[in-house]
């Protein structure tokens, strides 16, 4: 499986080091716009499948918020009645299998169809497929009446009725490069014209919202700790995400004893030897691990037993707004041309 770490050059844009980095892989990323601008010129018109597709997408690479965002919505949609067999639709990121299929969590584990879509299966119905259009119309046969496609915001393949754009409040647009001198999968101009909304996820700390286009509606959102632990423990945490700061962060405002701390890269597969490091790392500082649900489902069994899990939910402080703002754009979809 192939793992992702977020370079740290691409969210400092002070030290020479990181500029120098910068600098040196900036012709790659023009190759990158390049390849991405041919791709969108050459692929077919987006295919529409007769059913809503709403979009949970980002701009940067990794540790965004998008998956939250789709569970988000599904909750949503799900309790309000807006649709009555909504599914998951995704590519299966860090999976074996292309798709089209059906996630089930009883046969597939993440290493046939990614830990993304096994969280997502959790919740409701998820297809994975690399063709996002085989895919939809998978899905419908399994009978889908709306998809909410977690990630393809930057994939033309399908016709999205409503895309989010999800940002992270805390780390802005890092170094303002595109891949793979910066976080950037197409410039902010770019993604602000396609998005019918935005979500700004934790603090607005590099005044995201001041760089939106006026007139789209900007929603704000905060991860919320589901069970926290107990304070009193002491803590070994570890985490496997495109940004893993993020976990740690969200364990520490809960005021948790954290005495120890081990990101790995996004969708990490765990090694035995991981496995006994962190074991022995948490008894010589006597104390439990605790991991993100997503690295739960990367861990064997056993070894998870042994790990306590702190699951996280995004909370939209205008959950009414986009609940009308939802309503409303269904509404006119279903309106003739």
């Amino acid at each position: 499986m192939r793992v992702f770490r977020t370079p740290g050059f691409w969210y400092d844009t002070k030290s020479p080091r990181a500029r120098a980095w910068t600098i040196l892989l900036t012709p790659l990323s023009w190759i990158y716009t390049a390849g991405r601008e041919l791709h969108c010129r050459i692929s077919p018109q987006p295919r529409r499948v007769g059913i809503p597709v709403l979009c949970a997408g980002n701009l940067t690479a990794g540790g965004s918020g998008k998956t939250p965002l789709a569970l988000a919505l599904f909750s949503l949609i799900h309790d309000q009645g807006l649709a009555d067999t909504p599914f998951f639709l995704t590519r299966g990121y860090g999976g074996s299998l292309s798709g089209p299929v059906r996630v089930d969590p009883a046969r597939h584990d993440f290493r046939a169809v990614g830990d993304e879509p096994l969280l997502l299966a959790r919740h409701a119905p998820t297809i994975i497929s690399r063709n996002r259009g085989a895919g939809a119309e998978f899905a419908k046969t399994q009978g889908a009446d709306l998809l909410i496609l977690d990630d393809g915001f930057q994939n033309p393949s399908l016709f999205k009725d409503i895309s989010f754009l999800v940002l992270d409040g805390e780390s802005g647009f890092g170094n303002f490069s595109l891949l793979p001198a910066g976080p950037l999968r197409e410039t902010p101009d770019d993604a602000f014209s396609r998005a019918d909304a935005f979500v700004i996820v934790g603090e607005d700390a590099h005044a995201i919202r001041n760089r939106l286009p006026p007139g789209k509606p900007v929603f704000t959102a905060h991860l919320n700790a589901l069970n926290p632990p107990d304070p009193a423990q002491r803590w070994l945490a570890f985490a496997g995400l495109g940004r893993p700061e993020k976990f740690r962060t969200t364990i520490q405002s809960l005021g948790l004893s954290l005495v120890g701390w081990h990101p790995f890269p996004d969708h990490y597969s765990y090694t035995n030897q991981d496995l006994e490091d962190l074991i022995s790392r948490a008894r010589a500082l006597n104390a439990r691990l605790l991991t993100t649900e997503k690295d739960a489902l990367r861990l064997p069994p056993d070894f998870a037993a042994q790990v306590a899990i702190l699951p996280v939910t995004l909370e939209i402080k205008e959950k009414k707004a986009i609940l009308d703002f939802l309503k409303e754009s269904l509404k006119n979809r279903q309106k003739p041309a």
